[in-house]
């Protein structure tokens, strides 16, 4: 790592929102969505805008303070005007609420709150993407019980200003009372098609059940829904995990206990994804004290056989929360490249590992002896300050936590 720059006190990055770092190219400027924690009156949904040519740092609150929580960052797209869109919600709040900048290339101003309003029971993770002919989806998760969650999404057809009726997509859960998780990622080919993973919930909180990981994709063109090998999912709407196609069996390499970190599409369109197995854990139970990270592609025919980089943690990260915590990420610019933290002597430090081969990886540490953990890293494609991470002085829970966001350069 060649620099590393503060760029804020901040909440934890929550790896469900995606497109939470934007990079302006034409003003060469990063934009990051993130929840500014500005003393203890809970969280700001806000932006911080990086300047490559000057270094400076602007930020700004986009709504008042939420729940004091760690989990309604903002995603961010860039519109063809040069202007951005925001949006942004609450863990345990119905809204889903967008706000779009005044001027290009300029986060402080922005137009007056843009609000749905579903009425059921919550609504978060709200994440953006701009489909080839302008159109904009904002996927998230819809949790129409408190214990029932399918991901949904909204599109609009004029930027941002106003928006669609929701169309309920995957319950993960096919039904049953889990939560529910997905992580969709865009082709850099063809912005019209969303890849997503799909978990029935998570390792800690199933009990007597296993919790594996499916895959299916999006035609944002057509909304239409496919399995891995371009099978149309005709199942009606929201389909289930036993529609999409099965990437990872957790039961098949020794355990019933994964979790899924990142996904990126490659240059020829096809995911990769970076995901953790418990070696010592067992769903509903407690003993999560390995996490061991994994790296699987699609191949054009098949998804292959899950390869092992490396023991990302052992033991517990805090006194109350189990090692699921994201800490790795695919290099935006490159998918070759993986910025993924592993412990060291008791602390999160960052490491670059290069994928030589479908089945071999380099590792590279790139920091040294921090006295706080260094994770949850996300990227960009900028030429410099293009990886973001977090500096944890403390984390135990959703509400007690005292974080540093970091920025730096890795190529």
């Amino acid at each position: 790592m060649t620099d590393r720059t503060l760029l804020s006190q901040s909440s934890m990055r929550v790896w469900f929102t995606r497109n939470t770092c934007a990079y302006d190219a034409l003003n060469n400027k990063s934009y990051i969505g993130k929840l500014l924690s500005i003393g203890n009156t809970g969280q700001k949904s806000g932006v911080i805008e990086y300047d490559h040519n000057t270094g400076g740092i602007t930020k700004v609150q986009l709504r008042a303070a939420h729940e004091f929580d760690d989990h309604g960052e903002t995603s961010i797209i860039i519109r063809p005007d040069g202007r951005l869109l925001a949006a942004y919600s609450v863990h345990n709040d119905v809204r889903l609420r967008f706000k779009i900048s005044t001027n290009p290339g300029d986060i402080t101003s922005w137009g007056s709150e843009i609000e749905i309003n579903p009425g059921n029971y919550s609504n978060s993770y709200l994440s953006l993407f701009e489909a080839s002919n302008g159109d904009i989806f904002c996927f998230h998760r819809d949790r129409s019980a408190p214990v029932v969650a399918r991901w949904s999404y909204y599109k609009s057809t004029d930027g941002g200003a106003t928006w669609g009726s929701k169309v309920a997509m995957v319950n993960p859960g096919d039904g049953d009372a889990n939560q529910g998780y997905f992580i969709p990622a865009q082709d850099p080919n063809d912005p019209d098609i969303i890849h997503c993973v799909i978990t029935r919930d998570q390792p800690t909180q199933l009990t007597g059940a296993f919790n594996s990981i499916w895959h299916f994709y999006i035609d944002l063109s057509t909304e239409q829904f496919y399995q891995s090998d371009g099978t149309q999912i005709t199942a009606t709407l929201p389909f289930g995990r036993s529609d999409c196609t099965l990437v990872q069996n957790a039961l098949g390499i020794g355990n019933d206990t994964a979790w899924i970190e990142d996904v990126i599409v490659d240059g020829n369109g096809y995911p990769r994804l970076l995901w953790i197995h418990y070696p010592d854990g067992r769903s509903g139970g407690t003993n999560f004290l390995n996490k061991d990270l994994y790296y699987t592609e699609w191949n054009g025919s098949a998804w292959t056989t899950s390869q092992f980089i490396h023991r990302e943690a052992s033991g517990y990260i805090s006194t109350t929360e189990p090692p699921r915590m994201p800490c790795s990420c695919f290099l935006q610019s490159n998918p070759d490249v993986i910025i993924g933290c592993k412990e060291v002597d008791g602390i999160y430090e960052i490491h670059r590992i290069e994928r030589v081969s479908a089945s071999s990886f380099t590792s590279e540490q790139i920091s040294f002896k921090s006295m706080f953990h260094q994770w949850r890293p996300i990227t960009n494609k900028a030429p410099d300050h293009n990886v973001f991470w977090l500096n944890s002085v403390m984390y135990d829970n959703y509400s007690h936590f005292d974080q540093q966001l970091l920025c730096g350069t890795i190529t």
